[in-house]
């Protein structure tokens, strides 16, 4: 059946359905992550009205899923026309080459294509299909690379995306009916990070449960709260990614697994390989590492990112394959070194400009890793990691990003620090209000007295100006204390 709830893919659809209502006959590589939408999108295509007016019966759609083989796929397309006995690839062929224009649309193509044993020969019965004039084709497929052999259409349909914010808005709505206005929504959709598996399972779920619970399950559960106890890629996030993470050429290349695991701490992703290369210094071929995250679509592009994580695949990464202590000191270094250059903003020491403007896109990064030091790394990493979330809050101010739950994370790490841990310029503090203190000049943030939680403040300028910083905290809706 066409998909009930279908958002954001219109344009998608039309391009599809232009090429194979077109006179020549159209071969067209449906392409993107598990969970990103190419089944339903393939099942618009099918339904479309100009598209039944035109193929009429002549309409196949046969899933590959248990396909894992050549000898499989031949099995499977035989079953579903219907065809038994011998020879049945030949049959295949001279059932197609004896019908009128047809559409034969196969989902999860890559089950049978994907095992290096069988690639040629799938690739093959491929391009045998395709060399029936009559027979339009569609195939879905996880990843982001085309089976070779066969003419695809051209411009080539690009990998899917996740979708647009109001498509994704739009979604979870109709799934859900929760209000457009709900407090919660925009949360929750960054939690899905738009990915529409994961918008389908989570507004299910706001079905019967409140937003409020959802984040908060969320938070505790992490990737858990999408479980409904089906084991199928369509209605579990969990099978979904696994079923990524244990292709064939994940398998075949170890390295591309350890450089997931490090890209799944930084939520913002890294720019390049040499990003990549900085953050894994152990891998030998980085090059190739990337390579087939990308083949098998775990990382996407976003804007100038080339190599960054869908949310829920992070979340999954970091409770079940986080990285290990040695990797992820690394990692902490990397960004400690960053951390460092931002000391001396606030007094005009360096390249301000230019420090501001390089590293203000790592600053989610750069955040993020340190926190996450702060929870599951090593006793004698954890001082480091408070220095640098002292480092960074000039950054903070001077480019109106990020937030101060990094400083206030390091302020209670810092109270239950031992002065044996302490490092560097973070010298071990008498008491748990002193090291609160030290963190709150650090930043111009005061503290309140009655939670110990760290406020952002703004601070005059030179001159009797409004400083930069305090003009991007009310921006931002920070409560300002004291007289600008």
């Amino acid at each position: 059946p066409a998909p009930s709830t279908f958002y954001g893919r219109e344009n998608v659809v039309n391009e599809v359905v232009q090429s194979i209502t077109s006179e020549a006959p159209a071969h067209v590589a449906i392409l993107g992550a598990g969970g990103i939408g190419k089944t339903s999108v393939s099942l618009a295509v099918l339904h479309r009205d100009e598209v039944v007016s035109l193929y009429g019966d002549h309409r196949w759609f046969i899933s590959c899923e248990a396909a894992s083989a050549p000898q499989g796929l031949i099995s499977t397309i035989a079953i579903a026309l219907n065809q038994t006995g011998d020879n049945l690839y030949d049959k295949i062929l001279k059932f197609f080459k004896e019908q009128p224009r047809t559409l034969l649309i196969l989902d999860n193509f890559e089950t049978p294509w994907e095992p290096a044993s069988g690639r040629r020969e799938t690739e093959d019965i491929l391009a045998s299909l395709t060399s029936t004039n009559s027979l339009n084709l569609i195939v879905t497929l996880r990843g982001s690379e085309r089976p070779l052999k066969t003419q695809w259409r051209r411009p080539f349909l690009p990998p899917l995306n996740p979708l647009d914010p109001q498509a994704a808005r739009s979604a979870f709505v109709a799934i859900s009916d929760i209000s457009e206005k709900d407090p919660n929504l925009e949360e929750l959709l960054q939690v899905v990070d738009n990915l529409p598996l994961a918008i389908t399972l989570m507004a299910n779920l706001a079905q019967f449960e409140s937003t409020d619970v959802l984040l908060s399950r969320w938070k505790s559960e992490r990737i858990a709260v999408f479980d409904r106890g089906e084991q199928h890629r369509l209605s579990s996030l969990d099978i979904s990614i696994k079923i990524s993470l244990h292709s064939p050429r994940m398998n075949q290349n170890p390295d591309a697994f350890h450089v997931l695991r490090l890209l799944a701490l930084l939520p913002d992703g890294a720019a390049d390989e040499q990003h990549v290369a900085s953050i894994a210094s152990t891998i030998r071929y980085v090059s190739r590492a990337t390579s087939v995250l990308k083949q098998v679509a775990l990382v996407h592009s976003f804007g100038r990112r080339r190599f960054r994580i869908l949310s829920p695949i992070r979340a999954f990464l970091l409770d079940h394959y986080a990285p290990d202590i040695s990797s992820m000191s690394t990692v902490q270094q990397h960004y400690e070194s960053l951390a460092a250059e931002c000391v001396g903003i606030e007094i005009g020491k360096g390249n301000i400009s230019s420090i501001v403007t390089r590293l203000s896109p790592e600053i989610g990064n750069i955040q993020a890793v340190l926190e996450y030091t702060m929870e599951s790394g090593r006793p004698e990493d954890i001082p480091r990691a408070i220095q640098a979330s002292t480092d960074i809050t000039d950054l903070l101010k001077y480019s109106g990003l990020g937030t101060t739950a990094t400083l206030a994370k390091g302020c209670r790490q810092g109270t239950r620090a031992s002065p044996d841990q302490a490092t560097g310029r973070l010298h071990p503090m008498p008491s748990g209000s002193a090291l609160h203190a030290f963190s709150a000049r650090a930043c111009h943030c005061p503290i309140s007295r009655s939670t110990g939680s760290v406020q952002e403040r703004g601070t005059r300028g030179t001159g009797g100006k409004v400083s930069y910083a305090a003009r991007h905290a009310r921006m931002r809706g920070w409560k300002l204390r004291g007289s600008y």
